[in-house]
Formats: C-alpha cells, structure tokens, sequence
C-alpha cells in the first residue's frame, strides 16, 4: 500500500511523534510505502520505501502555524498522490484516518477554564489561535474529510461523538500499543541503578 503520513514534524521524541515514528517504522516493515508530510524533520530515517515531503508553515505566529500548514499539507498531498490511505494527526484536516489521543477543544475549554470569569473565557475562545484550532477540528470532524476516526481513549471517544454526534460506526478505539521488549522487567533490572545515580543517587536506597 502506499500510505501518506501527516503531521507536522517526524521525530523520535514526543507523545504523537514517538507514536509515528514506530508507526512508520512498523508500515515499512511490512513492505508498505510511507510517504511522510511534514514541516521539519528532528529525526532521520533512511529507507528506500520512504519518502518525505516539504509542507511550508509560517512560522512565527501561531494561529497562521495551525492554518497554512493544514491548508498547505492537504495541497500537497492531494498534489502527489493518489495514496491508499491518508493517516492524520495533530491539526491537520485532510485524511482518510485521523488518530485522535486529546479530545475535543470545547470540553478542553470547559475543564481548564471551569472556576474563570465569563469574560476570561470568551477573551480566551476569540483568540486567533483557538479559533484556528477550532477550524480545523471542526474540518476534521465533518462528514466527507474522513472515512474513520481512531481514537486513542473511550473518553476521547465519548467528546468526539458528544460533540459532533459521530456514530459507532465511523469512530472507533485503538489504544497504544506496548513495546515489550523495551517497557519489561528485565529492562528495569538493567538499568535501575544507573538510572537512580544518574538522577542524583545519593536521594534513593538502593
């Protein structure tokens, strides 16, 4: 298959980008094409399947990071494919699956602004930022820009379908998968005590 990834970085560090990483890692394993649409690239990656591909972003101003580079990623990927599957992630709008692992904005908004004034939250809600936000999740989430949502909790589930009303049937949970070779006893055993002395040793009874 030839798969088209989007997102705005690759990189090995992060909690969607580590995700990716050994996403493409696993796609090419298997054979598949990857083919990569981001804005910068922190980590490198050879292989003959891969390929990435310059998404322009401007920089600088965060409202018009989140709209040019999910105008200009979709652009481009509509310009260089046609793919098999579209995965999406972060602010994006143009895939065929999209990985949801934080939620809607609005509940975001209710949760972390509960105990604000009425005034501080509208001043928060027209910022230009969450209104780009608020685009593209709104984009992301209608009918006819994607096929499936997967998402990475019931709860985020539960705020995707509260709030747009999506059925069963287009969105379903995925949880992350565990590396048990690396996240295991045994690796703990290995490295617990170089670990302690590195963060200060002289804190912790070994």
């Amino acid at each position: 298959m030839r798969v088209a990834i989007n997102h705005t970085q690759f990189s090995s560090v992060g909690g969607s980008e580590r995700y990716i990483y050994f996403l493409v890692k696993n796609l090419l394993a298997d054979g598949h094409e990857v083919h990569y649409f981001c804005s910068r690239r922190r980590e490198e990656l050879d292989h003959e399947r891969l390929q990435f591909y310059h998404v322009p972003m401007v920089r600088g101003v965060r409202y018009l990071k989140v709209l040019s580079f999910a105008r200009n990623s979709s652009r481009t990927i509509q310009k260089e494919g046609p793919f098999d599957v579209i995965h999406g992630f972060s602010k994006t709008y143009h895939q065929d699956v999209y990985t949801d692992g934080s939620g809607t904005q609005a509940v975001y908004r209710d949760y972390v602004f509960r105990n604000s004034s009425r005034f501080g939250k509208s001043l928060y809600r027209l910022s230009p930022y969450q209104l780009a936000v608020d685009h593209c999740e709104r984009k992301r989430f209608a009918r006819g820009n994607f096929t499936k949502i997967l998402s990475m909790s019931r709860l985020v589930k539960d705020q995707v379908q509260t709030t747009y009303g999506l059925t069963d049937n287009e969105i379903d949970v995925l949880y992350n998968g565990i590396d048990c070779d690396e996240f295991s006893p045994a690796q703990t055993d290995a490295h617990r005590d170089a670990s302690r002395w590195s963060l200060n040793g002289d804190d912790f009874a070994i």
